[in-house]
């Protein structure tokens, strides 16, 4: 089973959260601070079971939330 990480953090003031398909902590952090110009605040939670298939995620696949329809 995969799995992967809930990012939340702030750009420029505002608030960005992603849903990233990697199991590495780290490695998610700095591809969701990669799609930002101004990251602080940076917060990761990881997946819940079931969430990696529910969101049909690949692994390594990012996601705003804003792009989850």
């Amino acid at each position: 089973m995969s799995t992967g990480w809930r990012v939340s953090l702030i750009d420029d003031g505002r608030t960005r959260r992603f849903i990233v398909g990697l199991a590495d902590r780290e490695a998610a952090k700095e591809l969701a601070i990669a799609r930002c110009s101004d990251a602080s605040g940076v917060v990761l939670l990881p997946l819940k079971d079931g969430d990696f298939e529910k969101l049909a995620l690949v692994d390594g696949q990012i996601i705003e939330s804003s792009e989850i329809g």
